[in-house]
Order: C-alpha cells, then sequence, then structure tokens
C-alpha cells in the first residue's frame, strides 16, 4: 500500500453488503484482478453469509497458452453456471479478464437428467448415457469427466459436486447413491438424487470433433493439417492440452460473460479502463509472439476472445458503485498502533486480524487486557478484538462502530492467497505413488505402464512385485525394495503419441548412453564457463552511500525484508573485483524490480553501463516506463531496444550505448543480434 498518507482507505466492501441488504437481486461485481477479487471474496464472507458469496475465478492459464484450464478451475465454473439460477440472493465476484472470454452456451453446463433412489434404469443404460457425454472408464475414478464400474456398481465424476458420486444398481433400480473421497475411495455421505452434466469445457463426441475439423480447415486453408498436433490428436478423439486456442471451433454460437449471467445486476467499485487496455494489448502481444510456430497456427485475437470495442460496449454498461471513506490510511501497523494508544478509536470498537499464528499470539500477548480473541466479527464487544483470518482490506462498519484492521496489509506484506481446502496429504503406500495405468521408467528398462502389485511365487517364496508393461505386452516384475529405480514419466497420460521402451531391444540403453554423453558435454562447458569466470577480473562499482541512501528513501512502498538482504548481498558483490554471478528468485510484485534498480543505479553512477534483458517486448515497455519513472530525479540517461523500434532508430541507441551516452540500456534479446560493444558494461 503506498506511503501517501492522503490516499484514504475506501470501505469497498460495507459499502457493496449494504447496498446488497438493500435490494432483493444477486450482484455480479467486476473487479480490475483476481486478486482484488479475492480481497473482495475475503471481506465479504467476513461480514455477510459465506454461502452468498460466490468467486468465477480467473482461466488461469495465458492468452495463447500450451496448457489447458486446471481441472480445479473447470470444476468451479460448472457448478456455478449449473446452479447459478437456483442459489438464494448472492453476490457472484469476477474480473475484468472474465469479460474478454467466450463461453459456451448455458445449457452446455446444464445437468442433462436428474436420478432418484428407486429409479428404474439399467447398470448398461446408466452407461450408455454417461459414455455418450464422453465420460473415460477408468479402473478408478480420480479425474472429473470419468466412471468406472465394479459389478452393479457405477462411480462417476461429475463436475457440479465436490466429490465423485457412487451409484449403486440392484434389479435395474437405483438402490443407494454416495459421495466418495478420492484419496480413500471410502464414502463420505449419502443423497437421495443426483444429476449428470458435461464433465469437460468441450464435449469431444462425433459431431462435435467434425465441426471443429470442418472449421479448422476453413479458417487455416493454406496449413499443413499433418503438421499440427493438436488438431490430429483431436481429430483422433485425444485430448490435446492447449486445444484452448480453437475454442470457439468447438461451438455453433458462444456467450459474453453477460449472456452467460444474465439473471444479475451489475457492478463495477472502479474505473478498469486501464486495466482493460493492458490486457487486450496483452493479448495481442501473445498473438505476436506465439503465432511464429507453424504447426501451431492461431486464431486472430478477435475471433478467440471478446473484440476489445465489445467489451468496452459491456464495461459501460456497468453502474458504479459509489464508495465511501473510511477516513485514515496508515503507513505501518506500528502506526496504527499508534493511533490506538492514543485514542483515536477511544469512542469506536477495533478489530485487529493476521493470518499468520505467530502474529495473532503476538497481538493477544500485547493487548491482553483489554482485549478478546474472536471468530466472528459480530463478537467484537470491547474496545479491542483479535482475530485469526485470511487478508482483506480496511472495513469500516459506522452502524456498528467497528473499525477492522488485517496487518498483512497494513504493513503491505505481499500475499500469497490459498484455496480455503487444501488437498489431504497422499499416504505413502505405492498406489497413491502411482495410479494404474500410469507411465513409468525404470532406470534400466525405460519408459512403461504401472499395473499395480502381484504376489509371485519364487522357489516356493512368495513375495509382492510390483508389474510393469513394456512394448509388446512384455511384463517387468520389480521388487518392492527396488522402487527407488522408478520414477514417475511427467507428461500429459492423454496424450498417446508415447512409444512405450521394448524389453528385448537396445534401444533405452542407447538412449542412456547418448544422454549421458550430453550431460558430461554440458558439465564440460559449464566447467569451463566457470573456470574462466574464476580467473576473471570485474570493475569493483561503488558509490557513496549519501546518494544510494537518498536513492533508496525515494521508494515509495515499504521494502519487505527479503528485498533488503538480497539488495545488502547484491551490493557487496558488485563491489568485489571478482565478477558476480547470483539468481534473485521471487513471485510476481515480490519486488525484484527495484532490487535490480538499485544494482543500475550503483552501476551508473560507477560510471559503467546496464544492460536489462527482458523476455518480451511488452516487459521491456513495461520496465522501461519503470525506469524512466524511478531515476527520473538523476542524470542516468535510459534507451530501449526491441522489434517495435525502427532500424534507423536502432543504429543510433547501438552507437549511443558504444559511445557510453546511454547508462542503462533495457532490450530484448535481439541486444545479442546487434553489434553492441559490452566492454564497458558493468551489469548484465
Amino acid at each position: 500500500m503506498s506511503k501517501n498518507k492522503h490516499n484514504l482507505y475506501q470501505n469497498y466492501s460495507y459499502c457493496l453488503a449494504t447496498y446488497f441488504n438493500e435490494n432483493n437481486e444477486s450482484l455480479c461485481i467486476i473487479t480490475n484482478s483476481n486478486n482484488e477479487a479475492k480481497y473482495l471474496v475475503n471481506e465479504l464472507k467476513l461480514i455477510l453469509e459465506i454461502n452468498s458469496i460466490i468467486h468465477f475465478r480467473e482461466s488461469d492459464i495465458l492468452p495463447y497458452d500450451h496448457f489447458s484450464v486446471p481441472e480445479k478451475i473447470t470444476k468451479e465454473r460448472f457448478k456455478i453456471v449449473n446452479n447459478s439460477k437456483s442459489y438464494k440472493k448472492h453476490i457472484l465476484v469476477a474480473s475484468v479478464k472474465n469479460l474478454f472470454e467466450r463461453y459456451p452456451e448455458n445449457e452446455f453446463f446444464k445437468s442433462i437428467k436428474n436420478f432418484k433412489i428407486d429409479t428404474k434404469i439399467s447398470l448398461i443404460e446408466l452407461i450408455n448415457i454417461v459414455e455418450s457425454l464422453n465420460y473415460q472408464k477408468k479402473t478408478n475414478v480420480e479425474n472429473i469427466n470419468e466412471y468406472s464400474v465394479r459389478g452393479g456398481i457405477i462411480d462417476i465424476y461429475t463436475p457440479i459436486y465436490s466429490n465423485p458420486l457412487r451409484v449403486e444398481i440392484f434389479d435395474d433400480r437405483i438402490e443407494s447413491i454416495r459421495f466418495f473421497d478420492v484419496e480413500s475411495q471410502l464414502s463420505v455421505n449419502t443423497l437421495s438424487e443426483f444429476s449428470i452434466s458435461n464433465g469437460n469445457s468441450v464435449l469431444f463426441d462425433k459431431n462435435t470433433i467434425d465441426m471443429f475439423i470442418d472449421r479448422w480447415r476453413d479458417y487455416f486453408p493454406e496449413i499443413d493439417e499433418r503438421y499440427c498436433p493438436i488438431f490430429q490428436n483431436i481429430k483422433n478423439n485425444y485430448n490435446s492440452e492447449g486445444y484452448e486456442i480453437y475454442y470457439p471451433f468447438f461451438f455453433k454460437k458462444t456467450l459474453n460473460f453477460l449472456e452467460l449471467f444474465d439473471d444479475y445486476k451489475y457492478l463495477k467499485l472502479n474505473n478498469l479502463d486501464e486495466e482493460m487496455l493492458k490486457y487486450n494489448n496483452f493479448i495481442q502481444e501473445r498473438y505476436r509472439d506465439e503465432k511464429i510456430d507453424n504447426s501451431r497456427p492461431l486464431i486472430k485475437p478477435s475471433d478467440l476472445f471478446l473484440p476489445y470495442d465489445d467489451v468496452n460496449k459491456i464495461y459501460n454498461s456497468i453502474n458504479s458503485l459509489n464508495i465511501n471513506e473510511i477516513g485514515f490510511n496508515f503507513s505501518s501497523f506500528n502506526e496504527l498502533e499508534e493511533a490506538i494508544s492514543n485514542n483515536v478509536f477511544s469512542k469506536s470498537k477495533v478489530v485487529l486480524m493476521s493470518s499468520i499464528p505467530s502474529e495473532v499470539e503476538k497481538l493477544k500477548e500485547k493487548y491482553s487486557i483489554s482485549c478478546d480473541l474472536i471468530k466472528n466479527i459480530n463478537d467484537a464487544k470491547n474496545s479491542i478484538s483479535i482475530m485469526y483470518g485470511d487478508i482483506i482490506r480496511p472495513i469500516h462498519d459506522p452502524k456498528n462502530d467497528v473499525y477492522i484492521f488485517h496487518k498483512e496489509d497494513i504493513d503491505n506484506i505481499v500475499y500469497q492467497f490459498k484455496d480455503a481446502k487444501p488437498e489431504k496429504a497422499k499416504n505413502t503406500n505405492i498406489n497413491n505413488i502411482f495410479n494404474k495405468g500410469d507411465y513409468v521408467i525404470h532406470e534400466s528398462y525405460g519408459l512403461g505402464l504401472y499395473d499395480g502389485l502381484e504376489i509371485i511365487d519364487t522357489n516356493n517364496n512368495f513375495n509382492e512385485y510390483i508389474k510393469i508393461i513394456y512394448l509388446n505386452n512384455e511384463n517387468l516384475y520389480v521388487p518392492l525394495r527396488d522402487i527407488n529405480k522408478l520414477s514417475s514419466y511427467h507428461k500429459n497420460k492423454n496424450l498417446l503419441d508415447t512409444q512405450l521402451d521394448s524389453l528385448s531391444s537396445s534401444k533405452w540403453r542407447n538412449k542412456k548412453v547418448k544422454a549421458k554423453k550430453r550431460a558430461i558435454d554440458h558439465a564440460a562447458e559449464i566447467l569451463d564457463v566457470e573456470s574462466r569466470r574464476n580467473k576473471a577480473h570485474s570493475f569493483p562499482l561503488k558509490i557513496d552511500s549519501e546518494k544510494l541512501t537518498s536513492f533508496e528513501n525515494e521508494f515509495p512502498y515499504n521494502e519487505t525484508p527479503d528485498q533488503i538482504e538480497s539488495f545488502k548481498a547484491i551490493k557487496k558483490d558488485i563491489s568485489l573485483i571478482k565478477p558476480m554471478n547470483r539468481v534473485l528468485c521471487g513471485d510476481v510484485g515480490f519486488g525484484k524490480t527495484e532490487v535490480a534498480m538499485r544494482a543500475s543505479f550503483i552501476s551508473a553512477l560507477s560510471e559503467k553501463q546496464v544492460i536489462v534483458i527482458v523476455p518480451s517486448t511488452v516487459l521491456c515497455e513495461q520496465h522501461f516506463n519503470s525506469f524512466i519513472k524511478r531515476f527520473i530525479n538523476y542524470p542516468v540517461n535510459i534507451k530501449k531496444l526491441n522489434r517495435f523500434v525502427s532500424t534507423k532508430e536502432r543504429e543510433i541507441v547501438i552507437d549511443e550505448f558504444n559511445e557510453k551516452k546511454i547508462d542503462i540500456l533495457i532490450s530484448t534479446h535481439v541486444v545479442f543480434n546487434n553489434n553492441i560493444n559490452f566492454k564497458n558494461t558493468g551489469l548484465l
């Protein structure tokens, strides 16, 4: 959160909750990002009924990604769309990115039929219904869109439920319906009825595949389909990772977000123009970067996503909700605690929250005389209450005069959002390491299929062995004591172009010899580079501490402990005559760029040039603008180099850099394709 004290906290969730309580219709709130949506969901669940808040998450993949939407998100979406009209009054929270997506028609998500206890239906009839929806038959059900049969029992994993179903049929009638746990395979609870819906975001039946083939061929008349793996997989009825790049080809008609959820009153809490434009530019950038692969031809952005003008029209049709200011802004939690001790909140109740158990204990200890530890906001009776909970922004309930502050939010600590219900840890037995039908690799024999455990008689001794099937149904039995020789094959098992190895062939042995030779060669190259590096000398980069302190003080946020520690180590490294070779790791938004800027500042003021290499043109533009803004008060010349820089301008930039007129150069990999003189470079 910014240090600017004039930027008062906004009372988002309370104003929204008040509006919700005063009206009789369900609301859909469009936020600027998935993170803001999660904040809002956390806040609303604190002051409204938990079941009345629903989060429609982003797809969690990039535009034109090589991966598919995670199964968990597909499952959540099916459940939300399928039940949206049956929920009582509620709030649906989504982000601006959801407005760019195309969706199937509502009927696609709907349950095709309901079944109750004592419904007359044979096992064969139910299997035919499940298979018509393209569910895959498995030995044990583990993922959505799968089913298994044992005697008169059928297990079905449909996306509209959190757990898979176990249906028992006797004498052509449904005798029992239960949910069961995927890990333990044990029943969880019973039901009186159930529904079945499509199990995938695309229905890979014959009609859909035929439609896909026709549309793909019409759209790419000049492309040879034989060299497109995704096309070939879908044509042959195999699921293919990343098929979403052809999403519109699978449907006669698609809907936008407002058409999919047409029973809601839509509201926005902020101006989203900037976020919309940024995401639209990102889509265009991804299209340009990814379309170079001829084996993966791409649909134009305006055909795969909703065009920007259409999104903008939708956005302009959404009303804004007036948000009141809370009246405070604290640069740190310490400052908030000072306000509490100075009786700023003497006539109000204050709830202090943290998502870190140790911090909750510290707060309890500090305010032990005057505070209560509460589990619900409505339990706040004393002047100060302490509560454990997910991160939220400040909330003020003027009706009850309660202020709610979260320590990690006030201190601007980057928060990693987690699922409310983490998956159970798997047991360590063999059946939880490998599943029947999994690809496994034996270090001596190569790639095979795990086929469970078998008891084998060897010299009148009965022992349990791991059975692995190889090419041409060759079997290998591995003693359990040698399980360390097996490893999982980390490739999507639905991509069936994988060739098993043969026990009677030397191919695997030859592969190992080649791989070992490549590894040795690569290791030799690394040793050679490191050997030359250890003998090399670099120019020590040092500047006056007063100048550095001045630059650091202009940073408008609170440094995290990791930022401080990382920069301290880097500053030490670049002050030595030994060349620095460091990797700075951190998630998006964790402050890596600021650390790089401070190191660049030292290099530039040490009269040594800096080259910042970024992986994409978008990041080049972003970093260039960030560096310009950060160094605005200092005599540092900053330029950029990417594929959008004209040939004439590029030559000027290269000449100026070689003449030492440029202090910091922000560039993509094109910097290595030009006549750059790296002699005066102090930091790369």
